[in-house]
């Protein structure tokens, strides 16, 4: 059974009780977050604050898609086969939920957007009335609409009249269920109020082996020669080939980091270790692979 505080419903019977007292509409679908399908949120009042969003994305379980500038509606209703005689009707096609949302991005995040392309996951939508859209369990635990398709497209060509998009194609996977399971509930804050996830770049130079791995680490901020500062030998992660981690130490220098891997090999990956708050800003970074 949905929960929301859109209708202003009141107590209804037994029967499937279509008893209102409004006809209030949430509004247009306006922002996204994305979530892998196995998170949700603990309760309808953990769905609404926006301290328990912020402690979903610094545990990495949830990703601000961006604001919706354009959409498209593509739903179709189920199809049936009828016989001629009409005896018999069966059902040829389930009905689909269908979008396109096209975001105005800049090209680094739409860099970073595509990471999540076939991505199927779960998605959590504000209104443009200010409400959150989701899906309540049996159990009491608010989730996001799951998908099973989930497609980030090409950066779109921008013209004179328009800027360009990043598309995401989008088929929810249970329709029918969502709207019965429906979560509406008004929120006081904007989902690019929710903490944001930064990317680090890391490249390496000075590389030795001679007992250890030795190099130095330059991290800047994404898209940028800025160097990150800051950053703690617990932030990152340094693994063999085979996934095991290996012993480090860390030393600033400069605006660079002074590592030295307690290895023979003559290469290791390094990364940081899942999301990472540096500064009171949260960052991630993708591997670096480093070899002598």
């Amino acid at each position: 059974m949905g929960y929301s505080t859109v209708c202003d419903a009141v107590a209804s019977g037994k029967i499937k009780g279509t008893g209102r007292s409004g006809k209030g509409q949430a509004g247009a679908e306006q922002e996204l977050f994305w979530t892998p399908s196995d998170f949700s949120f603990t309760s309808k009042s953990s769905a609404v604050s926006i301290s328990d969003w912020n402690t979903a994305v610094a545990a990495g379980n949830a990703i601000y898609l961006g604001v919706i500038e354009e959409f498209d509606a593509n739903d179709t209703e189920a199809t049936f086969y009828e016989s001629a005689n009409g005896n018999l009707r069966l059902k040829t096609a389930e009905a689909k939920r269908v979008r396109q949302y096209r975001l105005v991005e800049c090209s680094c995040t739409h860099a970073s957007l595509l990471s999540l392309d076939g991505q199927n996951g779960r998605l959590l939508i504000r209104t443009s009335r200010g409400y959150l859209k989701a899906r309540i369990e049996d159990d009491g635990t608010v989730v996001g609409f799951k998908t099973n398709q989930f497609d980030v497209g090409l950066l779109t060509a921008a013209t004179t009249e328009s800027p360009s998009f990043t598309p995401i194609d989008v088929t929810f996977a249970t329709p029918i269920d969502d709207d019965k399971d429906v979560f509406e509930d008004s929120i006081d804050f904007e989902f690019s109020q929710v903490d944001q996830v930064f990317n680090a770049s890391l490249s390496a130079s000075s590389i030795t082996q001679s007992g250890t791995l030795d190099f130095t680490l330059r991290i800047n901020k994404d898209c940028s020669d800025v160097a990150l500062s800051g950053v703690l030998e617990s932030n990152l992660i340094v693994e063999d080939v085979n996934g095991n981690v290996l012993s480090k130490t860390l030393t600033p220098s400069g605006d660079s980091y002074d590592i030295s891997v307690t290895t023979a090999l003559s290469s290791a990956i390094v990364y940081f270790d899942g999301v990472q708050n540096i500064s009171s800003v949260l960052y991630t970074s993708e591997d670096l692979t480093v070899s002598v």
